[in-house]
């Protein structure tokens, strides 16, 4: 059981890897480290521990002991599914590296709107590749300050779906040409690269 936790994983906007050392899991999403702590129900618990010796209480803001992390499959997807205080947070892809398709190889750059929103769109928009899955930075003052990044998988030559399960993921982007030059859609938006 503790084998089929192993990989990389992908939620929306966060990566992140379950590795395993004999009967340990050990837990990493960028900035989260934890143990997973397996219970009788097949339910795992978490725990962190500062220096490896002393058990920590909270990640942050977080109590460890509010918790939980199963591993579920949905629709042909491996997902870790993490709750906290007994009700749904989200979950993560598991990742499978499949090679990516040369035409979201050649995809990859920065890109910019074409058919922006009068009262704000995203801006410095950048298709990048990272740990196997694409990475679309952007930002937009309108939904939030700083740089806001999300995940997407490839699913064929012209489609990628971001990962995990819940709102804003499942969604599609597609590659399109936008007069004769590469773009993309998605969000309603129709994004043209820009020249290297």
């Amino acid at each position: 059981m503790l084998q089929s936790f192993e990989g990389r994983y992908a939620s929306l906007n966060m990566l992140g890897a379950v590795t395993r050392k004999e009967k340990i899991l050990d837990a990493n999403f960028e900035k989260y480290r934890f143990q997973l702590i397996p219970s009788s129900n097949g339910i795992f618990g978490v725990e962190r521990r500062f220096l490896g010796i002393f058990p920590l209480n909270k990640i942050g803001s977080l109590e460890l002991a509010k918790i939980q992390i199963r591993r579920t499959e949905f629709t042909g997807r491996e997902l870790l599914t993490i709750h906290y205080n007994n009700e749904y947070w989200f979950s993560a892809d598991k990742l499978d590296f499949k090679p990516f398709p040369d035409t979201w190889e050649t995809a990859l750059g920065n890109y910019k709107i074409i058919n922006s929103d009068p009262h704000g769109s995203p801006e410095e928009i950048r298709l990048l590749k990272k740990e196997g899955v694409l990475e679309l930075s952007f930002k937009n003052p309108l939904w939030y300050s700083g740089t806001g990044k999300i995940y997407l998988k490839p699913i064929s030559e012209t489609q990628a779906v971001t990962t995990g399960i819940g709102r804003n993921s499942g969604e599609t982007m597609r590659l399109i040409d936008i007069n004769g030059e590469k773009g993309l859609a998605f969000w309603g938006y129709k994004i043209k690269k820009e020249p290297s």
